[in-house]
């Protein structure tokens, strides 16, 4: 056999062992389920059941049988449980066993759901009162809570024998087979790890328990601390209990004084033992260096190093001029003079920038932790200005001072950048921020504008549009101070109105007033119907009967609707400015009208307190304007968790009608029957107010309250909406209201309208 072989069988053999070992510490739980009071209850029944399976499936320390491995326990779970008298069971094969049973409180009911562990005779119970629907998350969760809390119960060594002890329990729920504890005593900690430690209690090593014969149990030592050894009187729990590592550190530069928190250690390179288990925040310092915060996490029976690498001090460097200026450090601008900067160890170029004066560059040397100085002196001759204007006789200003009037010069400045107004009384003024440069002579030359008129805007209806050579300038009543001078077009538009264009010749600071009646853009519709005297509505509003003409009809596009007894029609049609248009229309019955509320659907959905899933079909179809048909099968039903849940399934067979009156309010009311395949079933009458608001082309909602009565009277409710997708005849919806055995249900659809 080769090496590879070898290992290869070696390795197997390890992680089969580990498999097992796990295995082996999962505490194995049947769900014998809940006996219901009344036949009703079998679904909320289920319900509790399947919820007690997922959550307890959920836990590592669990392994829980599926509904199907029970029926092999015990055969028959229904049989079984209407049988149960609500005492201790003996079932065999498996550590625990969970049973519930419901029971009348009052006017409502209450839920007890037990633990039993059956090697121990040990068991907790927790009871709920409350609707058995909706009490199944609590119920599970409570059980699960108080039970964590009794397996986390300390017990305590009674004997030692070489790899072998016996405990004795502490209460709770007692002990079983494959559970591995930690074993634990009371030390005390290293006075520099006080603030850390998070208990007096020291880890000495593990054991798993092998055999429970009542309140005592047999285990075997699978880890102990050399030092400190398992003795008699030592504890043993499920909590975790920290253990001790060592802790090795250094740095770069060595010689770093360590500190955790204000507790000094030493000077690095330093070795501590008996470090508590966890994460330590050590600061390291050294004079030409910054402080460095570190993160360690120490684990038990482990030696734990870390090497910081400390960074090196900056440097810090001033800079000043005698001229503000920008400053450039190795070409990368740093910002304007006087400026301070905290710098790497380093060689910098330095460089200068101000307007109009040469740039001047210096260089530094920078060290750590010191700080350098740089002074820049700034020089150069003024510039040399003169000045031109058209006109001329214009006033010359320089940063807001008056000097002279134009023609002028020679005026000089320092150099940089200045603002230069030229005004003159009767013309627009002219202003430039410019750029002066030392030495240089400049030519500033202005040529100023007249002052532009001034046009106020007024229309009729108002918040018309106004734009004045093709750009918007804002919407009547409005005062525009910017025309011309000159030929301006101007143009007034509103939507649904015929646009007026004018061409103005304003002058130089002339004032104008323009007022413009705007023309609605109108048409007219003549509407003939075969057969005549059908009813007209255009966009839902009642216009007469055909033959029928509509004059000054807005332009627009409308849906025009024809109704006469069970005959109809519904289009669109478009009105143009000054159009006479003439149409004949041929009615149909309504049902074969394009009507969103002629549809079929497939849904899926959920009851929130009973049933997870909900699929079925659903159905409606309008035999007239105020009269719609619906139909609808249903299947409700799905595995709570583990395979229960064959109680909850059944079917459900509904058909109704919708009657409207013209407003939008009227009357609903349907049947339904109930088919359970493994119980009774039952039939379900319901009626009340309806309300509907409709877009035949886009959606439908209606909102249904009444009643209903099966075995006993109760509200009844549900809200339903459905929508075009503008995918050829796909429609979506959605649904929320009551269900055939809660008070809420929610779906949602798709299919098809025709």
């Amino acid at each position: 056999m080769t090496k590879s072989s070898i290992l290869k069988k070696y390795l197997t053999g390890i992680s089969l062992v580990f498999m097992l070992s796990l295995a082996a510490t999962a505490i194995e739980v049947a769900i014998i389920g809940v006996k219901p009071y009344t036949s009703d209850q079998w679904v909320a029944a289920e319900k509790i059941s399947g919820t007690l399976y997922k959550t307890f499936n959920n836990q590592k320390d669990f392994k829980v049988l599926t509904s199907g491995e029970v029926d092999t326990l015990i055969g028959d779970r229904k049989a079984f449980l209407e049988k149960y008298p609500g005492e201790v069971l003996a079932v065999n094969k498996v550590d625990a066993v969970i049973i519930g049973e419901i029971k009348p409180a009052g006017a409502s009911y209450q839920t007890a759901i037990r633990f039993y562990n059956l090697k121990s005779g040990q068991s907790l119970e927790y009871v709920l009162a409350g609707n058995p629907l909706t009490i199944d998350k609590n119920l599970a969760n409570g059980l699960l809570q108080r039970l964590n809390v009794a397996l986390t119960t300390e017990h305590k060594i009674t004997m030692v024998s070489g790899l072998t002890v016996e405990l004795l329990s502490g209460g709770g729920i007692g002990i079983f087979k494959g559970q591995v504890f930690n074993v634990y005593r009371k030390e005390e900690p290293n006075p520099a790890f006080v603030k850390y430690t998070r208990s007096p209690l020291v880890r000495v090593g593990e054991i798993e328990v092998t055999s429970v014969n009542g309140n005592r149990a047999t285990a075997k030592i699978i880890k102990e601390d050399s030092y400190l050894r398992i003795k008699i009187g030592d504890f043993v729990s499920r909590q975790i209990v920290a253990g001790y590592g060592t802790l090795e550190i250094d740095s770069i530069p060595r010689g770093a004084t360590v500190f955790i928190d204000d507790f000094l250690i030493g000077k690095t390179p330093l070795t501590i033992r008996s470090v508590p288990e966890g994460t330590y925040k050590l600061v390291f310092k050294e004079p030409l260096h910054e402080d460095l915060i570190e993160k360690v996490k120490v684990k038990a029976d482990t030696v734990n190093k870390i090497t910081p690498v400390l960074p090196e001090k900056l440097g810090r460097l001033q800079i000043n001029s005698n001229v503000q200026g920008d400053c450039y450090v190795n070409n990368v601008k740093q910002g304007k003079t006087p400026l301070i900067l905290d710098l790497p160890k380093g060689f910098y170029r330095l460089e200068l920038a101000v307007p109009g004066y040469p740039n001047q560059e210096q260089s530094v040397w920078i060290s750590p932790g010191l700080s350098s100085t740089v002074f820049f002196h700034v020089t150069g001759s003024p510039a040399e200005l003169y000045f031109e204007s058209d006109p001329t006789g214009a006033m010359v200003y320089i940063d807001g001072s008056f000097v002279a009037n134009s023609p002028y010069g020679p005026f000089f400045v320092e150099p940089g950048y200045h603002d230069v107004k030229m005004s003159k009384p009767g013309w627009r003024d002219w202003n430039e921020r410019l750029l002066f440069t030392s030495g240089k002579k400049e030519l500033v030359k202005a040529t100023l504008q007249l002052p532009p008129g001034t046009i106020t805007f007024y229309s009729e209806p108002a918040r018309a549009t106004i734009k004045v050579d093709g750009k918007e300038v804002g919407k009547t009543p409005f005062t525009y101070s910017e025309a011309g001078p000159g030929l301006i077009t101007v143009e007034i538009s509103k939507d649904g109105y015929r646009s007026v264009v004018k061409n103005i010749n304003i002058y130089s600071n002339e004032r104008l007033v323009v007022e413009e009646t705007l023309e609605r853009k109108i048409g007219t519709l003549t509407v003939q119907s075969l057969p005549e005297k059908a009813e007209v509505y255009l966009d839902g509003i009642y216009r007469g009967k055909t033959p029928l003409t509509l004059e000054d009809l807005p332009e627009d596009q409308y849906t025009l609707e024809l109704s006469s007894g069970n005959l109809a029609s519904r289009s669109k049609v478009e009105i143009l400015d000054r159009e006479r248009k003439e149409i004949t229309i041929k009615l149909m019955p309504y049902w074969q009208l394009k009507n969103i509320e002629k549809r079929i659907v497939g849904f899926i959905g959920a009851d929130f307190q009973a049933t997870p899933l909900v699929v079925g079909l659903n159905t409606s179809f309008p035999i007239s304007k105020n009269l719609t048909c619906k139909a609808e099968l249903a299947n409700y039903g799905g595995d709570f968790g583990g395979g229960y849940g064959e109680y909850a399934y059944y079917n459900s067979f509904l058909a109704g009608s919708d009657y409207y009156f013209g407003s939008g309010l009227g009357i609903f009311s349907f049947a339904r029957y109930r088919v359970h395949p493994k119980g009774d079933s039952f039939g379900e009458a319901g009626a009340g107010l309806v309300y509907r608001v409709i877009n035949p082309e886009v959606f439908v909602f209606n909102a249904r309250l009444g009643a209903s009565y099966q075995r006993l009277l109760r509200p009844y409710w549900e809200a339903e909406c459905h929508i075009k997708t503008g995918i050829s005849n796909l429609i979506f919806g959605a649904k929320l209201g009551s269900s055939p055995i809660s008070n809420i249900e929610g779906r949602i659809a798709i299919g098809l309208t025709f």
